[in-house]
């Protein structure tokens, strides 16, 4: 009880701000999963969030877990019938979903997750042919216009579309061509990808066609690319052998420029930007690097693991990683919150110090006090107004679940 205490307390001075910055951890939460790695997660509402995965080629032995709580907690999905490995998954609004994987697989949810339903059958025919003779085919990446216009990627140049909800599909492109790893969908005409095999191309006609990009030669293979804005993205991935890890940036959409991250040899597998500023890199030995000035200069964070980190996903203030072994790491963006807060002016928690009566002016779905042990001092499902005053003086972690997400802030009671 006594190193609970100490730690607890340890986490409580890693949120008092110093110098106007607030310290964050990332933890890893439980999910079931330790014998297969995770390699997609995606946020269908504020508080749903689904992360897929799964070893090898064995029928069955793809892998689903979803949580209700933006991720505190996890527990396994009954997809219905046996899949392959998943390698991605994209909700395109809370009911619609869409999951990918080995020998191209694909199914889709309507009902936010309760069903799902295979589409492989509806892929063309030519594809269905291609993985007969070359099972090995996978779809790596998904990305949408809409719950129904919706571009899959993957092994072997595998670009297909669909414009009605996966009930018919096109490639766009020839077979053979590398591994289309990471696709952003900009428009119903532009759209960027990202090559396990050296290459980053635009498209501009909706993916009828697409153009091979300039970059600086650091690359030996790139994993993922993301943009901000129709101009302004980012792209990372595997260094060429002896050089540190990287991340490319362009702001015109055509010229890019190399940070060097990391070790020699660090690998990253996603990038993603939670707004236009502060954006996340996820890789190999669990690496987390974080950038708040829309990739000026990046710094790395205490990860919590060395497990290598594949996809990486948010809402609101909440940030999840996922990676081998099962690995779900979690981050309550303290600061991000508190500075969205102020400037939306959604949530206000006063008075602090407080002495008796403490004031939420939101709806409150779900309220907790924690002393500094950790142990459960208050509980509410709708109080927007909790007394405390018999709680002894001394330092305590409120945390507040609303419609728009969990909400973290140390309290002081006098």
């Amino acid at each position: 009880m006594k190193s609970l205490k100490l730690l607890f307390i340890a986490f409580l001075m890693h949120l008092i701000p110093v110098q106007g910055m607030v310290a964050q951890n990332w933890t890893r939460v439980g999910t079931g999963v330790t014998d297969r790695p995770l390699f997609g997660v995606s946020f269908a509402d504020n508080n749903t969030v689904f992360a897929v995965g799964g070893n090898g080629t064995t029928t069955g032995y793809g892998v689903m877990v979803k949580s209700t709580d933006a991720g505190a907690t996890w527990s396994a999905v009954d997809i219905g019938f046996p899949v392959l490995r998943l390698n991605t998954i994209r909700f395109t609004s809370p009911l619609v979903g869409y999951a990918a994987g080995f020998s191209l697989n694909i199914i889709k949810t309507t009902d936010g997750g309760a069903t799902w339903t295979d589409l492989y059958p509806n892929l063309p025919e030519v594809v269905r042919n291609y993985v007969t003779s070359q099972p090995t085919q996978e779809f790596w990446d998904i990305d949408f216009i809409d719950d129904n216009s919706i571009y899959a990627v993957g092994y072997n140049g595998q670009v297909l579309k669909t414009t009605d909800g996966g009930t018919t599909w096109t490639y766009k492109s020839n077979f053979g061509t590398g591994t289309y790893r990471d696709i952003d969908v900009r428009s119903e005409s532009l759209a960027y990808l990202a090559l396990h095999g050296n290459n980053l191309q635009k498209s501009t006609d909706g993916g009828m066609t697409w153009a091979n990009m300039t970059y600086p030669t650091v690359a030996a293979h790139f994993f993922s690319t993301y943009f901000i804005n129709d101009n302004t993205g980012f792209a990372t991935g595997q260094p060429v052998a002896g050089q540190p890890g990287y991340v490319l940036k362009t702001t015109d959409g055509a010229n890019w420029t190399n940070t060097a991250l990391g070790a020699a040899g660090q690998i990253f597998n996603r990038v993603v930007f939670v707004n236009s500023t502060t954006g996340f890199i996820v890789g190999n030995l669990g690496k987390i690097f974080t950038t708040t000035n829309t990739g000026g200069t990046w710094s790395e964070m205490a990860s919590g693991t060395t497990n290598t980190l594949r996809n990486f996903d948010f809402s609101n203030n909440i940030r999840i990683a996922v990676g081998d072994g099962g690995a779900i790491m979690r981050l309550v963006d303290i600061t991000t919150s508190n500075e969205n807060l102020q400037e939306n002016n959604l949530m206000q928690i006063y008075p602090n110090p407080v002495k008796d009566i403490l004031h939420i002016n939101v709806d409150v779905k779900k309220l907790t006090v924690r002393d500094i042990t950790g142990k459960v001092v208050l509980l509410s499902e709708t109080q927007q107004n909790i007394n405390m005053a018999h709680l002894s003086k001394g330092i305590y972690l409120l945390q507040v679940q609303t419609a728009d997400g969990i909400v973290e802030k140390k309290i002081m009671k006098e």
